[in-house]
Formats: C-alpha cells, structure tokens, sequence
C-alpha cells in the first residue's frame, strides 16, 4: 500500500509532521528522528490505553490535522489489494464492531475474486467490554455484516476477544468456505501478566503467539484486514515480524470514519516513528 507522503526524508521530519508538532503545541523541536521520537513518544503516544478508549483532546484541531492526515495517507477511503491470492488472511482483534467491519471487507474483496488458503482470527484473552460488547451488541450485528438466517440468539454470550471473533464468523452471512473442515484457525494470545498495566495482549503479541502456536508455512503471502488510522502502524509491525520467515505481507483497511479522533491519529503516527526509528 502507497502513502501520499513519508513522515521523514532523509532522517529529518517532513513539512507535514512538524505542522503537526506545532499545531499540538510542540515548538522549536529538532526535526531529527531521534529528537522527534523522543518528543512524540511523550505528547502522543498513550500506551496505557486501548486504541478505541482514547479520548479525543485534540478534537478542536480536527479542521486543521484532517487534511495533513490525508496528506500522510492515515486516514481516507478504503485500502483494497491488487493481488488475487493469499495463502493466509489475518482477521486482527479489536472490539466486535471493527471486527465486523474488518469481516465485511474481506467478504467485499472475496465477491470481486480475491481469495486466500486459510483464515486466521488473530485474536486474545481481552475481556469482553460491557459497554461495547454487551448481550445486545452481540446478538445484533452491524459494521455491514447480518446474521445467518439459522443462527440462535445467545443467552450466553463470548467472554472474551476471541471467542467473540469465533462467533462473529459462525453467526454472520459470510461465504461457507470460510469455515469448512479446518479453513479457520482461532489465535488465543494470553494476557500479559508481566505488564503492571494494559495487560490486554496487542496486535503484535497475537502475531508472535501466531507463529509459535500454530507454525504457520514460511514463504507464504498474507493479508492482514485492519482499520484506519491504524493500518499503517500494523502493518510495520506485521513485516517486521513476519518477514523472517519471507511472508509478503500485504494490508487491507476499510474506510476511515468521518468522525475522526485525532489524539488516536497521533497515537498511530507516534506508533509509526517508534517503529520507522527501529530501521
């Protein structure tokens, strides 16, 4: 997938990100990756909390940081492939509604021809949110997606992410090939117990337990569905992780809400720069 614009050219921050810097009230930084890691990591990037739980401070600069977000490509219309075949796809974890909306686009792409081997939901031990995840959001399903019309209502709902991925793919209308025989598999990465806080396990432990839990083929090509602004922070990670084992990685997202939260558009850039400093 393409971005309009890099956030740094030649190790030093581009016009779009150090108007970003300045518009959140940071002033007079050095323009170096060192320098502005340091900076982003502190002033955006909320490592405590889910990306769906951050609050939007900033949300009196929305005017302004839109357009500069569309400039970097983090934010925009639906991110489809050109490529036919993938030998895995990764559904990532997130609350039910992204999850669903992450099933409808690949349910979009496989109508147009795009196929792939072996579904993989990416998913962890995270509690069921009461609030976004209640009985009745459960048992009513949105994001583009509507029951199997012989699917029972629960009166025991999932209790945790991936047991609610797993029933999101057997109550939902999505093709019959998907869940045939042994076309799926169900990642269950535990809690991390050695965290003192946010011990939700991330998109990057669901990857790591992926491999060593399951020993998916090397070589291979996969397609990782994702949300916006997110993606891009996931899909570094996704190569980083997976490139060892020459897996093509390639990243769908659809498309970002009208409604953007800013402080989580600069939590995934702040994201982004730790990862791009890793290189």
């Amino acid at each position: 997938m393409a971005y309009a614009k890099p956030l740094f050219e030649n190790g030093i921050a581009t016009l779009p990100l150090i108007n970003l810097l300045e518009m959140t009230g940071i002033q007079g930084v050095n323009p170096d990756i060192k320098s502005v890691l340091e900076i982003t990591q502190l002033h955006w990037r909320q490592s405590d909390k889910h990306s769906g739980d951050i609050q939007d401070t900033f949300a009196h600069l929305k005017a302004g940081a839109k357009p500069i977000f569309e400039e970097l490509g983090y934010i925009g219309e639906q991110i489809g492939t050109t490529q036919p075949y993938f030998d895995y796809a990764i559904v990532c974890g997130a609350y039910i509604l992204a999850v669903r909306k992450r099933f409808a686009l690949l349910k979009k792409l496989w109508e147009t021809g795009v196929q792939f081997g072996h579904l993989v939901l990416c998913g962890g031990k995270r509690a069921a949110n009461p609030e976004k995840e209640s009985a009745y959001t459960i048992n009513n399903p949105s994001g583009g997606l509507i029951l199997r019309d012989d699917w029972q209502l629960l009166s025991n709902v999932p209790v945790t992410e991936d047991l609610l991925m797993e029933m999101v793919l057997q109550q939902s209308d999505l093709p019959k090939e998907w869940t045939r025989g042994n076309a799926y598999t169900v990642v269950d990465t535990p809690l991390r117990e050695d965290r003192p806080t946010k011990k939700d396990p991330s998109g990057e432990d669901a990857l790591n337990w992926w491999l060593k839990t399951k020993r998916p083929m090397g070589d291979s090509r996969v397609l990782l569905v994702y949300s916006q602004p997110q993606l891009r922070h996931m899909e570094l990670t996704a190569k980083r992780i997976l490139g060892p084992m020459k897996m093509q990685v390639d990243c769908i997202g659809y498309e970002a809400p009208g409604e953007i939260n800013v402080n989580q558009v600069l939590d995934t850039i702040a994201k982004v720069i730790f990862e791009i400093a890793k290189t």
